[in-house]
């Protein structure tokens, strides 16, 4: 089965060679891709790990932009049921 598919993949590549070598490119750019952003997402969910109360560390964000903006900047917040209500209860 591999030998039947390696002489698939030669014989393409005889006839476009062009063609095969722009797959290769875009399969290589999308595993780069994919291993970028696993590595950051990687770094992101365990970059507080070291410190002794990780657990009770949150990230606590705002929005940018007018409320009817499609693409305003918005970061995702982890807080606290008590620091919610601290919060709803400050807001005027």
């Amino acid at each position: 089965m591999l030998g039947h598919c390696l002489s698939v993949a030669a014989l393409t590549f005889r006839k476009s060679p062009f063609v095969a070598l722009a797959n290769v490119a875009v399969l290589a750019l999308g595993l780069t891709a994919f291993v970028a952003t696993y590595a950051v997402t990687d770094f992101w969910n365990g970059a507080e790990q070291q410190f002794e109360n990780a657990d009770r560390i949150f990230v606590i964000s705002s929005r940018i932009g007018r409320p009817s903006d499609l693409y305003s900047a918005m970061v995702s917040s982890t807080i606290s049921q008590s620091s919610a209500n601290t919060a709803r209860s400050s807001r005027p």
